[in-house]
């Protein structure tokens, strides 16, 4: 499997990060700070019994291919979207979650993402964020490309979320 990581210190709360994670204007934030996402939209959002939350939350980008498939481009795509389901645990200030990308079932098979957003606190009124995605594509022929892109947009991902914890949380 492979991993991105990313960790930053936040000047608030793990209470107040969280509370920003489940802010409304959050994801409007974040999609304002990721340059290839064209969209990020709430799908569901539901409180289970035992306090945690379910949310799914759907990105959108558009199809980027390398130069070499380019000759391909009226058979791809316009676009690429994937759902991130999470569940979000706010009493002990973490987020695992899953990435879902949205292609043809049996393509399914052919990928896995585990991921874990975590919120500690380190001094009064300072945390650490620690961002952690491990994830597998199962494609001998375009695996070197799609495993460099899911790096990419994941960091990129992790640290917009850093950006936008920094001026919600850090208020």
């Amino acid at each position: 499997m492979k991993e991105v990581e990313y960790t930053a210190e936040i000047d608030a709360t793990p209470d107040a990060i969280f509370q920003s994670l489940l802010d409304e204007k959050f994801l409007e934030q974040l999609q304002e700070r990721l340059e290839k996402v064209t969209n990020v939209e709430l799908v569901s959002l539901e409180e289970r019994e035992d306090g945690m939350i379910r949310r799914v939350t759907r990105y959108t980008a558009p199809a980027d291919l390398p130069r070499f498939l380019r000759p391909f481009k009226d058979r791809a795509p316009d676009e690429v979207n994937w759902d991130e389901v999470a569940i979000i645990d706010p009493a002990k200030y973490r987020m695992r979650f899953e990435i879902i990308p949205e292609v043809p079932d049996h393509w399914h098979d052919l990928y896995e993402s585990r991921g874990l957003l975590a919120a500690t606190a380190i001094d009064k009124g300072r945390s650490r964020v620690e961002q952690r995605m491990n994830y597998s594509v199962d494609t001998p022929a375009l695996g070197f490309l799609i495993n460099r892109a899911i790096s990419n947009e994941v960091s990129n991902i992790f640290k917009a979320r850093a950006d936008v914890f920094r001026k919600f949380a850090g208020r």
